[in-house]
């Protein structure tokens, strides 16, 4: 199955005129190793080459949940800001479970 992808919203602050985009960079081993992905859409579906298979991660904007299946089903840990993410289980998401993730706030 083919990596599946929903465009988040983007936020333009008008007092600002600038666009906020949130990013996230999701390992497929512990402490930043193996396949990287780097995005700033919401995945419905991470794709055969890394479903099950993330153990790290870096949130670089905007805060994002992760889920056991795909669609965004069954949520697994908290809501994830800003920070490094080096192992996964440390932050209470089983190792090699997240199928999609998504950001929720900005």
């Amino acid at each position: 199955m083919k990596l599946q992808v929903q465009q988040p919203e983007l936020t333009l602050g008008v007092a600002e005129a600038t666009i906020r985009i949130p990013e996230i960079v999701v390992y497929e081993h512990i402490d930043y190793g193996g396949i990287e992905f780097r995005t700033n859409l919401n995945i419905i579906y991470i794709g055969d080459r890394l479903n099950d298979k993330v153990s790290s991660f870096i949130v670089v904007s905007g805060k994002w949940q992760f889920y056991k299946d795909k669609d965004f089903k069954q949520p697994l840990g908290r809501v994830f800001g800003p920070g490094y993410y080096r192992w996964v289980e440390d932050v209470g998401i089983p190792n090699d479970e997240i199928s999609s993730f998504k950001c929720v706030a900005f």
